[in-house]
């Protein structure tokens, strides 16, 4: 079977459609719910020196004198996957919001046990932990804003 030359025009024209198209697995960037990133991860940074710095005195480190500070950073986690449900095509993002909380439920809990002067590993481990969390955060929310400025200029 022979193609004709409007068949082939048709043909070529459907391959620079799809060529020109592009899928995207991820929303776009959305820069409140890049905001309330950096606020939680400055929230924890701060509660993680906190304790650091006063792990030597056990009453200075009663979970009890932390508490609201760790109601306040579950509020905001809580807001922040509140946003990532309900914004399109956010599912990885969500995946690193539900890290975060899982770590820093962990990081409640272990606190609600007691922090002792031996505890500086663990406390080490943990703030390792909110490290590569949040490092991973901040690479895809930088790939995304990339995107959008690309998207803007084109």
């Amino acid at each position: 079977m022979k193609l004709n030359s409007g068949s082939k025009l048709l043909g070529l024209s459907f391959l620079l459609f799809l060529s020109g198209c592009t899928v995207l697995l991820i929303g776009a960037y959305d820069e409140v719910t890049d905001q309330g990133f950096q606020k939680v991860q400055t929230s924890i940074a701060g509660l993680l020196v906190k304790i650091k710095n006063n792990i030597n005195d056990p009453a200075e480190v009663n979970y009890n004198k932390f508490k609201p500070a760790y109601e306040d950073i579950e509020g905001q986690i809580e807001s922040l996957k509140i946003r990532c449900n309900s914004l399109p095509k956010y599912k990885l993002v969500m995946v690193h919001a539900n890290g975060l909380d899982s770590t820093f439920q962990a990081l409640e809990r272990f606190h609600k046990m007691g922090f002792m002067e031996s505890d500086t590993a663990s406390l080490r481990i943990i703030k390792k932990t909110f490290d590569v969390e949040f490092n991973a955060i901040i690479q895809l929310q930088n790939g995304l804003k990339r995107e959008k400025n690309t998207k803007q200029s084109n």
